[in-house]
C-alpha cells in the first residue's frame, strides 16, 4: 500500500464533527510533541554524559544532571513542535494563533532556563575545584543568569505582543530608572561580591568582625 492510500484511508477514518476532528489533531500533536521531548532528553542527556565522563568530566555530567538541564531542554523541544504543529490543526481560529504565541514564548524561557542550568552546573563544578578556596565566581554567575533572564523577558514580551525586539528595547530605557530602583539591593550585593571577587579582598577561612552587626567569626 503506498503512502497516498494510506492518506487516503486516515483521513476517511476522520470524524466527520468539527470538534472531533480538533481533539484528535491535538492529541496526535501532543503525542508527537511528548515522544520528541523524550527522545532529545534521554538521547541527548545520554551522549553528553556519555562524552564528558570519557573525557574525564564527570562532575560536569553529574552537575548537569542535577540543574535539570536536559530536562529544560525536553521541555524546548516539546514546545517547539507545538508551535510548529498548532497551525495545522483544522478549525481552531483566533486559538491557533493564541497558542503558537504561547508555545513560542514558552519556549525561549525553556531555552534560557536550560543556559540558566548550564552557569549553575559551572558554579557546582567551580565550587568543587581547588580554585574555590580562594575565589568564587557566584558574583560572576548571577550577573550572567540576571543579564539571560533581561533578554528572555524582553524576547517573550516581544513574542506574546507580537513586537519586534528592537522596539521592545526603546522602551526600556524609560524603564531604566525603575529598574534600577526596584533591583538596587540585588544590583548592589553583585556589585559587591564582583568587587571582593576579582580584588581578592576575602577568602574562604578569613576571620570577620562587624560590631554594629553583631558579627564576629
Amino acid at each position: 500500500m503506498t503512502f497516498d492510500a494510506l492518506l487516503d484511508l486516515f483521513q476517511q477514518r476522520i470524524p466527520a464533527h468539527p470538534w472531533a476532528q480538533i481533539a484528535l489533531y491535538v492529541l496526535a500533536l501532543v503525542v508527537i510533541a511528548a515522544l520528541a521531548q523524550w527522545l532529545v532528553a534521554r538521547v541527548v542527556g545520554r551522549v553528553v554524559y556519555r562524552v564528558l565522563s570519557l573525557s574525564g568530566n564527570r562532575e560536569w555530567a553529574a552537575a548537569l544532571m542535577r540543574h535539570r538541564t536536559y530536562r529544560r531542554l525536553g521541555y524546548a523541544v516539546f514546545l517547539a513542535v507545538i508551535t510548529v504543529g498548532v497551525s495545522q490543526v483544522p478549525d481552531l481560529g483566533k486559538f491557533s494563533i493564541l497558542i503558537e504565541r504561547l508555545a513560542h514564548a514558552g519556549t525561549w524561557v525553556s531555552v534560557f532556563l536550560m543556559l540558566s542550568g548550564v552557569l549553575g552546573a559551572w558554579q557546582t563544578v567551580f565550587a568543587n575545584s581547588r580554585r574555590a578556596q580562594t575565589r568564587s565566581i557566584k558574583g560572576y554567575v548571577q550577573i550572567a543568569q540576571l543579564a539571560l533572564w533581561l533578554v528572555c523577558g524582553v524576547l517573550v514580551l516581544s513574542i506574546l505582543i507580537d513586537r519586534s525586539p528592537l522596539w521592545m528595547l526603546s522602551g526600556i530605557g524609560a524603564l531604566s530608572a525603575v529598574l534600577l530602583l526596584v533591583f538596587k539591593d540585588t544590583l548592589l550585593s553583585l556589585l559587591a561580591s564582583t568587587q571582593l571577587t576579582s580584588n581578592d579582598m576575602l577568602r574562604i577561612g578569613d576571620w570577620i568582625e562587624m560590631p554594629q552587626s553583631n558579627a564576629d567569626g
